[in-house]
C-alpha cells in the first residue's frame, strides 16, 4: 500500500453516549494505536475496538458511551524498531519491501506530528537565533525566558527581585490631593487605596513623581491608606541587628540599614514589642513610648536583604 500524508492524531470532545471516533491516518498493527479518555489511557479489548488497520484510517469504538465533554484522543504510537531483515540470495518479496518501507514512513509522519505538539520556532524566524537550551548548571533553578532578540535565556526568579507589601497612611485635610510615596509603583494596577475603609477606584487617583495624586481631595480628617506593592534588588543575604540602650527619653533611633516595618524584630529587655507600638521611616524606628532608662533595645531587621 502506499502511505498519504496525514497527521497522525486525532482529538475530540464527545457528546453524551457518543461510542464511535474516527481517526484518519494509517496503522499497521492494533497496538499501533493508543486512545486516551481526559488524558487516562484506555486498553484495546477492554475499553474499545477497533476497524481499518491496516488500511488509511477506522473508527476506534468505545465499549461504554462516553459522557459529554469527555476529552478523546487517538494517536499513532508505533515502535520505532525494525523487524525485517533481507537475506542474501533470499525473496525479495513487494509485500515484504512495500511494508519496510511503509513503516518508514509511518515513523516519520508519527515523529512530526510530536514535533508539531513541541514548543518550536517558526519558520519567519532567522535562522540565526539560538534556540538552544543554557547548560543545566546556568539554567537550573531558574526561568525560560527570551532576550530582545527572542533568544533563549534562562531567568532567575522575579528577576533577583521580591515583592513587598508597604502601608502608609495619611490623614486627609479637605484640599490636599497629592501625597508622597515611600516607595512609586510602576502603575496604579500596584496600588490598594482605602479612604475611611472604603475602596477607591482605580481611575480615582494617578501617580506622579513618586506621589499619588487624587482627582478629588480626601475630606478633612479622613484616614487614607494606601497599600504598594513594591519591587526591591535582592543584593545581599544577610539580617541586619541593631542593639542600643535607653535612656528614658529617646524614642528616635538610627537603623544600620533601611527598614520595613512587617519585616522589623523588636525586644526591649527580651520582650517583645508589638509593632503598633512604634514605626519605621527608611532606616528610622520611632517608638510611641521611650524605651526605659538603661534598657537594652534590639532591633532585627529583615528588610537589610532588599536594598
Amino acid at each position: 500500500m502506499t502511505v498519504t500524508s496525514a497527521t497522525t492524531r486525532n482529538d475530540y470532545v464527545a457528546s453524551s453516549g457518543q461510542t464511535v471516533f474516527p481517526y484518519t491516518f494509517t496503522a499497521l498493527a492494533d497496538t499501533d494505536i493508543k486512545v486516551l479518555k481526559n488524558g487516562v489511557t484506555l486498553s484495546l479489548g477492554g475499553d474499545y475496538t477497533l476497524s481499518g488497520v491496516g488500511t488509511y484510517g477506522g473508527n476506534v469504538t468505545l465499549l461504554s458511551g462516553a459522557t459529554t465533554g469527555d476529552a478523546i484522543a487517538i494517536y499513532l504510537d508505533m515502535p520505532l524498531q525494525r523487524t525485517v531483515n533481507y537475506q542474501n540470495s533470499g525473496d525479495f518479496l513487494a509485500l515484504d519491501v512495500n511494508g519496510d518501507f511503509d513503516a518508514l514512513w509511518l515513523a516519520l509522519q508519527q515523529s512530526t506530528t510530536d514535533i508539531e505538539r513541541t514548543v518550536r520556532r517558526p519558520d519567519a524566524d532567522a535562522g540565526t537565533i539560538n534556540m538552544e537550551l543554557p547548560v543545566a548548571a546556568d539554567r537550573a533553578q531558574k526561568l525560560l525566558a527570551f532576550d530582545s532578540n527572542g533568544a533563549v535565556i534562562a531567568e532567575a526568579y522575579l528577576n533577583n527581585e521580591t515583592l513587598l507589601l508597604r502601608v502608609q497612611s495619611f490623614t486627609g485635610d479637605g484640599s490636599t490631593v497629592s501625597f508622597a510615596l515611600l516607595d512609586a509603583p510602576s502603575s496604579t494596577s500596584l496600588l490598594q487605596i482605602s479612604i475611611d475603609g472604603l475602596l477607591q477606584e482605580v481611575s480615582s487617583y494617578s501617580i506622579s513623581g513618586g506621589n499619588v495624586v487624587f482627582s478629588v481631595a480626601p475630606p478633612l480628617n479622613s484616614n487614607v491608606e494606601i497599600r504598594a506593592f513594591i519591587q526591591k534588588a535582592i543584593t545581599v543575604t544577610n539580617m541586619n541587628v541593631d542593639n542600643f540602650t535607653g535612656d528614658g527619653s529617646t524614642v528616635a533611633f538610627a537603623l544600620s540599614a533601611n527598614a520595613e516595618l512587617s519585616n522589623t524584630i523588636v525586644h526591649v529587655n527580651g520582650v517583645y514589642q508589638y509593632k503598633s507600638s512604634y514605626s519605621v521611616s527608611g532606616s528610622s524606628l520611632t517608638f510611641s513610648e521611650a524605651p526605659p532608662l538603661n534598657s537594652a533595645v534590639e532591633v532585627t531587621n529583615a528588610s537589610g536583604v532588599l536594598f
